[in-house]
């Protein structure tokens, strides 16, 4: 366990004071207030449109293709349970005989 491990909370604040070591989880962030916007952008001035980044529009394909994706994938897949192996090896033989 480290040394961080045992020391109280107001002693790592006074740790912190002094330019220690900052808390793992617990600690404020280094802003002075929250922003309160939604991914930290401020909202734009009237008639002004948002600039869609680079990486946006394959993130948004992305996510809307892998549902589509899925669901054709996991429709025509193989059944492969043991159940209805069973099942056809059942009806299999009962004809055969």
């Amino acid at each position: 366990m480290s040394m961080l491990g045992r020391v109280s909370v107001s002693a790592m604040r006074s740790l912190r004071a002094r330019g220690g070591p900052s808390p793992p989880f617990w600690s404020e962030g280094n802003q002075a207030k929250p922003a309160g916007y939604l991914y930290g952008e401020a909202p734009l001035p009237a008639g002004q449109a948002r600039k869609i980044e680079d990486w946006e529009p394959i993130w948004v394909g992305t996510f809307l293709a892998t549902p589509i994706i899925l669901y054709i994938g996991l429709n025509y897949k193989p059944n492969t349970s043991l159940m209805q192996w069973a099942h056809e090896e059942a009806d299999r033989r009962s004809t055969e005989a």
